[in-house]
Order: C-alpha cells, then structure tokens, then sequence
C-alpha cells in the first residue's frame, strides 16, 4: 500500500545541529514536515509571513507550500524534523489549530515529545521495516501538540468574528457588515484583531477563504470556477492571483494534483 494511501505514515525524521545562518530552501515538500526546535532559534518564511521560533517550538510546513528557514546567526538551531503523509493528517493537523496560516507550535511536555521524536529518527534509520511502531510513534506525537481550544482568545469578540466568518465566508461579506453585525465601531475591531491576532480582520477573512479554496481544489471534486464562487471571490483573475502568492502554486495546479 502506497503511504499517500494510508492514514498516516512516516516520510522521513532526523536531526540536525545548524551552522550560523545555514538556511534551507526556498524550496516545496510533497509531504508534511515538522521541525521542533530543541535548543537555539532561527526564523521560518513562508506565504503567511516571517515567523521566529525559538527552543521548546515547532513549525510545520504543508506539502506544495515554498518555504524557507534559516538558523539565528549567534544562537543556531538544533532540531529534529519529522516527515509525514496520509488521509487524517489534514484533520488531525487542523483540529491543533496548525496549517499555512498558523504553523508555528509549541508542546505542553518538551520531555516527551523530543523522545517520540528520537524514537522515529530510530525507527527511520533501522533496516527493520515496523509501519505498526511507526505510526504508532506519529499518533503519539501528533497527541502531545495541544487541541485548538474554542475560547482560543481572551476577548469574546474576536470568538464572535471568527464564527461569523466560518458561517459566511461564502457570502459577498464585508468587514463593514462583519462589525455592525457584532455591534462595533469598525475601526474599534480592526484594533482588536491586530492586538490579538496581529492581522486585520480582512486578512483573517482572506486567508480563511483561501485555506477553505484549497481543500476544495485539493479534493479533485470542483472546478477553479465554483471554489473561486464558492469561497466568497467573485473575480476569478483576482482569485488566481491571490492563490497563487498564498501557496505558491496556481489553482489549477492544486485541482490537477488533487486527481492523481
């Protein structure tokens, strides 16, 4: 059986201690790829932006997305990476909060969670082929990144935003509508996003709908037409275009990648 077929499978763990400044990429994963970072620190650029992380954390980077990371110039990163696929990754992924707009983590127990790692770096080198141990080893890993909490932010209204995106980011909606409709001051929301957040309201929204366009066309199911109507773009140039700089990949790649 083929791993992309499986529910969940290894790809590949190791580990590495990095130079100052030794940088990877920019580059593209056909698979999920985790590093934790277990001492030093360093940045990840990806579409969502320049992330920092830091010993005790983890980035996540997602198959057909350009990325590249490079270790800090005074305190390099020492790290283990784990590779992984399959059919529950996307779900397991996302009810942890974690994808392109969100990747960077980090665990309750560094302890166990670096030896689950050390584990599958074993179990990746040994000429034993244990699928069973394997996967048992990514579960448990994967069980130690915290679920995503529905009070995830200290203020109720941001709660309330993003469960009015959820229920229509399909709709022809507005930031304008989004803040009448909660009984605020536009410019008052707009704060609050970016104090809690640290994006607007209108990136929150964009890259919601674009995350949602791309488990459509990744599903094979639906042409660029109905996801681009579907989630909420009523200009399918400007949809491409915005796709496009989001993944790094254009939407008809995506649907074409979805059906093989």
């Amino acid at each position: 059986m083929s791993l992309y077929n499986s529910a969940l499978s290894l790809v590949q763990a190791g580990y590495q201690q990095c130079e100052p400044q030794h940088f990877y990429g920019p580059a593209i994963r056909t698979h999920y790829l985790v590093h934790f970072v277990v001492s030093g620190k360093g940045k990840l650029y990806s579409a969502s932006g320049e992330h920092a992380v830091k010993a005790g954390e983890g980035f996540l980077i997602c198959p057909g997305e350009t990325t590249f990371y490079q270790a800090d110039k005074n305190d390099p990163w020492e790290y283990y990476w784990v590779g992984f696929v399959g059919s529950q990754v996307k779900q397991l992924l996302k009810d942890r909060n974690l994808g392109s707009d969100n990747p960077v983590f980090s665990v309750e127990d560094v302890d166990v969670f670096v030896d689950l790692l050390k584990k599958l770096v074993a179990e990746n080198d040994s000429t034993n082929l244990n699928r069973e141990a394997r996967t048992g080893y990514l579960y448990l890993l994967l069980s130690h990144v915290p679920l995503r909490q529905k009070k995830r932010l200290p203020n109720r209204y941001i709660d309330l935003a993003y469960e009015y995106i959820e229920k229509n980011y399909s709709y022809d909606i507005t930031i304008e509508r989004m803040a009448k409709t909660l009984s605020l001051n536009r410019s008052y929301l707009y704060r609050l996003f970016m104090e809690q957040v640290g994006q607007s309201p209108q990136e929150v929204l964009r890259n919601y709908r674009l995350n949602k366009a791309d488990e459509m066309l990744s599903s094979g199911m639906y042409s660029v037409t109905e996801t681009a109507n579907s989630c909420g773009f009523a200009d399918l140039s400007h949809f491409s275009s915005l796709f496009t700089k989001f993944f790094g990949r254009t939407p008809r790649q995506t649907k074409q990648q979805g059906i093989k």
